[in-house]
């Protein structure tokens, strides 16, 4: 039986959500939808999750747009019933789905936790706009526009999935998924996200963040293993705090293959927000037990960019591929990076931040020993020529190994520098910046790392192995 819930949901011009409790169906949205208004049908779901070892439940209040849901409406307040799943089904939008947090953040704000009220019945309020169970397809072929417009002084946590699915699914935009709006200090957001195993996340259209105050915004991230996920198409990102296009953990593939643009920026030097700000584009925590790791691959074009007025925190980072060590595991798991594209860095402001295309760090709140040295495989990374040493962005990091055994440099000139390059050092001391002096570092078969230019054609790799610097040289040079 499809539920359907028009004046609960929207207004009366506009079909509200709409939900199924059938497995092996098939739910397809060819209207206007909107989302957010105070009488929208929101229910109380409770999770289990791990902290510190232990299971606990949460209680959230949730909202589904398009999808499957088991509700309980017998109480006075509707409630998911977890133990009845719903599974194979596909969920298509092909319509415009439009996301407000006002209306339902007001109505509902004292019932959910912040730091001063801790005992509050819901952790946070939760917005899944398309959502499935296991063995199913989540597929955009629309547009869908998430704003948050709640109360930017508020320190709940505001959170928004645009497409959420169960184990064996699969989760496909086509159209575009697009967060706006000035948020506030827990404002989360996720494109595509999941915890089951064996999930596909592919983006062929465009996703993008323009959020102006923020916790955590990722476009994919996965909780699961053996999952594949994948960018083909374009990835946008403008904002303070945690602002990731891709995560994956456990062995999952992670590549891009189209377009990603990752901006960090400054909270509001009205909020008075003094958290830690990171970019990234593609995010690896190693902190779990895994049997192999697939190698992190770039085949597209990567730009970081970091914008500052000055207030800009000392540990501000800004990375292509990040590596957070925060399991002594780290050191056994040994992954691998591969860049076949390229990615570009540029700082704008009078702060100088830690940023590079590849970054391998110790997670601040791990519990890892210092003694911790994190196996880093460097494949074929493509790169701008430039004055590695100096610039201090290629690869960065701490508490690792960096075994050059398969490393191919593949260098392509700066044409706005082409004329007054000279030799450039590509020394391991110079393409490896250390964060840190008192964790361990060190370099393996440096001797083996291959470079060359990345257009043959044009230029000629003239290598001093003795004083390890290279020169690109013009062919048609007299």
């Amino acid at each position: 039986m499809v539920m359907v819930y028009p004046d609960t949901c929207g207004t009366k011009q506009r079909p509200g959500c709409i939900l199924t409790d059938r497995s092996d169906t098939t739910l397809i949205n060819r209207d206007d939808l909107y989302i957010g208004a105070a009488d929208s049908f929101v229910f109380k779901r409770e999770s289990k999750i791990i902290v510190m070892g232990r299971q606990e439940v949460e209680a959230t209040l949730d909202l589904t747009a398009l999808g499957t849901a088991v509700i309980d409406t017998s109480g006075d307040f509707p409630v998911a019933d977890t133990s009845r799943p719903v599974a194979g089904t596909t969920v298509i939008n092909e319509g415009y789905i439009e996301v407000h947090t006002k209306h339902l953040f007001e109505k509902y704000k004292d019932l959910i936790q912040d730091p001063d009220h801790p005992d509050r019945p819901y952790k946070y309020l939760r917005i899944i706009v398309m959502n499935a169970g296991v063995n199913s397809q989540v597929i955009n072929k629309g547009r869908i526009d998430v704003y948050f417009d709640h109360d930017q002084s508020n320190k709940s946590t505001v959170y928004v999935m645009a497409l959420n699915g169960g184990k064996g699914s699969t989760l496909i935009n086509y159209g575009s998924i697009c967060f706006h709006g000035k948020g506030s200090v827990n404002t989360r957001m996720r494109g595509m996200a999941t915890f089951g195993d064996n999930v596909n996340c592919i983006n062929c259209g465009k996703m993008s963040v323009d959020v102006e105050c923020l916790d955590d915004a990722r476009l994919i991230t996965t909780g699961g293993s053996r999952a594949n996920i994948i960018n083909d198409g374009i990835m946008d990102m403008k904002g303070p705090g945690r602002v990731i296009g891709m995560t994956r953990y456990g062995d999952s593939n992670l590549i891009n293959n189209g377009m990603m643009n990752i901006t960090t920026v400054d909270y509001p030097a009205a909020s008075g927000i003094k958290k830690m700000c990171a970019g990234c584009a593609m995010f690896e925590p190693l902190n779990r037990s895994r049997t192999s790791i697939p190698p992190m691959i770039n085949r597209g074009n990567i730009l970081l960019k970091s914008e500052s007025t000055g207030a800009t925190p000392p540990d501000r980072l800004l990375l292509g591929m990040y590596i957070d060590i925060a399991s002594a595991d780290a050191n056994r798991l040994k992954p691998s990076i591969i860049n076949e594209g390229l990615i570009k860095i540029e700082e704008n402001g009078p702060v100088k931040i830690k940023a590079a295309e590849a970054g391998f760090i110790f997670n601040q709140w791990a519990n890892v020993p210092e003694d911790t040295l994190c196996h880093i495989n460097i494949g074929k990374w493509k790169t701008t020529l430039r004055d590695f040493a100096s610039e201090k962005n290629l690869f960065i990091g701490e508490g690792v190994s960096v075994n050059y055994g398969a490393a191919e440099l593949v260098l392509v000139k700066d044409k706005k520098k082409e004329d007054d390059q000279g030799e450039v050092s590509v020394a391991a001391e110079a393409l490896f910046c250390r964060l840190s002096e008192k964790l361990r570092y060190e370099s393996e078969n440096y001797g083996a790392i291959k470079v060359r230019a990345a257009d043959p054609q044009t230029f000629e790799t003239v290598r001093n192995t003795d004083s390890k610097t290279v020169l690109l040289k013009r062919k048609d040079e007299a």
